[in-house]
C-alpha cells in the first residue's frame, strides 16, 4: 500500500515538470548544426596570485617629554683628618775628591802610575790635570829587547760665562819603542840602534755659545795645533799641524739647519835622502778643507738629514770632491725598535802621527797621503730587547781609493823587520753587531762582532787587516766592595807579504786574549786590585815577526784625596 503511494507521487512530480518545460519552450524553428573538425580542448592559463612581503612603512616618532627635577639638599657632616706631607728623598750628592792616584807593578818589570787632579764642583770654572806612565822591560825568547814606555800629561780648563763656554787644553805625550823583530841568536843590536822615540805636544782652544732660545743661532769655533817628532837612531822626522773647526746652526720651525767647517794642515819633514827617487816631495804639505751643510727634518717618528760634503785636498796636487749626504732614521716602535740608513763619503787624512801611532815599527820612509772614501752605503737597526738589554747592528759597503796598508820590507841578511805604508784601491764590506746589558751600577756586559771583507785591486791580500774581530767585556759589583772586570778578545787570521819571496803571502794565525781584574774597596778612599793579562798565555803576532808577551800579572792600589 505504501509502495503504491510512492509510485503515484513520482508520477505526479514528473508530470508537473514536463508541463513546466512545455510552457517555457519558444518556437525557434528548425536548425541544423554541422561539425567540420574534431573538438580541440583549450586549457586557460592560470594566473598566480602574487603575495610578496613588503617593508613596514609605519612612521615612528619619539615623543617629547618635559619634566622638572625637584632638587633637595641633603645636609652631610664631613670631618677632615690631617694628611702627612709626601717626603721626597733627597738625592745624595756624592762627595768629590780633588785627587786620585792609581799605581801598580807587574811582571815583565812593568811599573804603572796614573794621577788625576781636578777642581771641585763650581758654576764658574773647571780645571785639572792628568798624568800617566806605563813601561815594560820584559824579555821574549830569541827576540830583541822589547823595552817600551808610554808617558802622557794633560792640562785642561773650562770657564763658564753668560755667553757660553770657553775651554782650553794642553797635551804632551812621549812614547818609546824598540825594534825587536829579529833573531838575537844570529845578530845583536844595541838598544841605541833599535830605539825609537815619539813625542807630541798639542793644544787647542774652543768657544761654544750658550743658546737656550730656538730663535737664536748656535755657533762654535775652535783652533788647535800639534808638533810631532820621531827619532830613530840618528834620524829625525818632524810634523807640524794646525786645525780649525767651526759650526753654525739654527732652528727653522721644528727643522734644524747647520753648517760645519773643518780645515787641517800638516807639514812633514823627513831626513834627507828618504825620497831619493824624487817621486815624492820633502817636506810633504798636506791640506784638507771640509764644508758640510746639513738640514734636518723631523716628522713624528721619522728623522731625515740631507746635505752635501764639499771637500778639497792638496798633497802632491790639488783635488776637489763633492759627496752626497743623506741620513734617515725611523722609529718603528717608540723606544723599542728603530731602523736607519745613510749614504756619504769623504777624505780620510793619513798623517805621519796617525800612521806611526798605528804601527810604531815603520821605517823613516813614510808618505802621509790621503784616502778617498768615494761612496759609502750603510743600513742598520737599534733594538731595545728589554729595559736592560739593547742591540745595534749595521751593514755597510764602501769604495775607497788609496786605502792605507802596511807592508813589511824584505830583509837583506840579519836585520830587524820594518814596515812601510802603501796605498791601494779597495772595496770594503762590513757587518757589525753589538749586544749590551746594563743593570744599573751593579752589572754591565757588552758583546760585539765585526766581519769585514776587504778586496784590494792590486795587492794579493788586505795586509794586516783581520776578517773577523769579536769581543766580550763586563764588570760586576758585589755589595759595593768587590768589583770584577773581565775582557775577552778574538782576532781572526790575517795575511802578511812573504819576505822570503817563495810565496805571495804568509798567514798569521788568529788569537784570543783574555784578561781579568779584581778590585777590593777597603773604603771610599782606598782600594787594592790584582790583574792578569793573556790568561791563555798565547803568543800572537799583530805584526810580522813581532810577537806579544805571554801571561802577565799586575797588582796595585787606588787612593782618593
Amino acid at each position: 500500500m505504501f509502495r503504491n503511494k510512492i509510485i503515484v507521487a513520482l508520477l505526479v512530480l514528473i508530470a508537473s515538470v514536463a508541463n513546466a518545460q512545455k510552457d517555457s519552450i519558444v518556437n525557434t524553428g528548425d536548425e541544423t548544426v554541422i561539425v567540420v573538425k574534431d573538438y580541440v580542448p583549450t586549457l586557460i592559463d592560470a594566473n598566480k596570485i602574487s603575495d610578496a612581503p613588503s617593508a613596514d612603512t609605519t612612521s615612528i616618532f619619539t615623543p617629547v617629554f618635559k619634566y622638572d627635577v625637584d632638587v633637595k639638599k641633603y645636609n652631610t657632616v664631613f670631618t677632615s683628618t690631617p694628611i702627612k706631607p709626601v717626603r721626597i728623598k733627597d738625592d745624595n750628592i756624592k762627595k768629590l775628591y780633588r785627587g786620585f792616584i792609581k799605581g801598580g807593578y807587574g811582571t815583565h818589570n812593568t811599573p804603572y802610575a796614573e794621577v788625576f787632579y781636578n777642581a771641585l764642583r763650581s758654576k764658574e770654572f773647571n780645571a785639572g790635570f792628568h798624568y800617566r806612565h806605563l813601561s815594560s822591560m820584559g824579555k821574549i825568547k830569541n827576540y830583541g829587547d822589547t823595552d817600551n814606555s808610554n808617558n802622557g800629561f794633560s792640562l785642561f780648563g773650562k770657564k763658564f760665562i753668560d755667553a757660553g763656554i770657553l775651554s782650553a787644553e794642553l797635551d804632551f805625550e812621549r812614547n818609546v819603542f824598540h825594534y825587536y823583530g829579529f833573531d838575537r841568536r844570529e845578530i845583536i843590536f844595541s838598544k841605541r840602534e833599535t830605539k825609537q822615540r815619539f813625542a807630541d805636544i798639542a793644544g787647542k782652544i774652543d768657544f761654544t755659545n750658550n743658546n737656550t732660545d730656538k730663535n737664536n743661532w748656535d755657533f762654535g769655533l775652535g783652533l788647535g795645533f800639534n808638533n810631532y817628532t820621531a827619532k830613530r837612531h840618528a834620524d829625525k822626522t818632524s810634523e807640524t799641524g794646525f786645525n780649525l773647526n767651526g759650526n753654525l746652526g739654527k732652528y727653522f720651525n721644528e727643522n734644524y739647519a747647520n753648517l760645519n767647517l773643518n780645515v787641517e794642515y800638516n807639514k812633514t819633514e823627513q831626513p834627507d835622502g828618504i825620497y831619493q827617487s824624487g817621486d815624492f816631495p820633502n817636506p810633504v804639505n798636506n791640506l784638507v778643507f771640509r764644508l758640510h751643510p746639513r738640514y734636518k727634518i723631523k716628522v713624528y717618528d721619522f728623522d731625515l738629514t740631507v746635505g752635501v760634503n764639499f771637500e778639497a785636498e792638496s798633497v802632491e796636487e790639488s783635488k776637489m770632491h763633492l759627496y752626497p749626504f743623506a741620513e734617515a732614521r725611523y722609529k718603528v716602535a717608540q723606544d723599542v725598535l728603530s731602523v736607519y740608513g745613510s749614504v756619504s763619503g769623504g777624505v780620510i787624512k793619513n798623517s805621519y802621527k796617525s800612521i806611526t801611532s798605528e804601527n810604531p815599527f815603520t821605517t823613516n820612509f813614510i808618505f802621509p797621503g790621503n784616502s778617498n772614501n768615494k761612496l759609502e752605503f750603510k743600513a742598520g737597526t737599534d733594538i731595545k730587547l728589554d729595559k736592560e738589554i739593547s742591540f745595534n747592528g749595521y751593514i755597510s759597503f764602501s769604495r775607497v781609493t788609496d786605502k792605507l796598508f802596511f807592508y813589511n820590507i824584505p830583509r837583506e841578511g840579519a836585520e830587524y823587520v820594518t814596515f812601510i805604508n802603501l796605498y791601494d784601491d779597495a772595496d770594503v764590506l762590513k757587518l757589525h753587531g753589538g749586544l749590551q746589558f746594563l743593570q744599573s751600577d751593579k752589572m754591565q756586559l757588552g758583546l760585539y762582532a765585526t766581519y769585514q771583507n776587504i778586496k784590494p785591486d792590486e795587492f794579493a791580500k788586505p795586509w794586516y787587516l783581520p776578517t773577523v774581530t769579536t769581543g766580550l767585556t763586563g764588570n760586576y759589583t758585589m755589595q759595593d766592595k768587590i768589583i770584577v772586570k773581565a775582557d775577552l778578545f778574538f782576532n781572526g787570521s790575517q795575511f802578511a807579504p812573504d819576505e822570503a819571496g817563495e810565496k805571495e803571502f804568509v798567514k798569521l794565525d788568529g788569537w784570543i786574549d783574555a784578561n781579568l781584574c779584581v778590585e777590593y774597596r777597603h773604603s771610599k778612599l782606598l782600594s787594592v786590585f790584582a790583574q792578569v793579562n793573556n790568561i791563555a798565555s798565547q803568543q800572537y803576532f799583530r805584526w810580522y815577526n813581532y810577537p806579544s808577551y805571554r801571561f802577565s800579572t799586575m797588582g796595585g792600589f787606588t787612593y782618593s784625596f
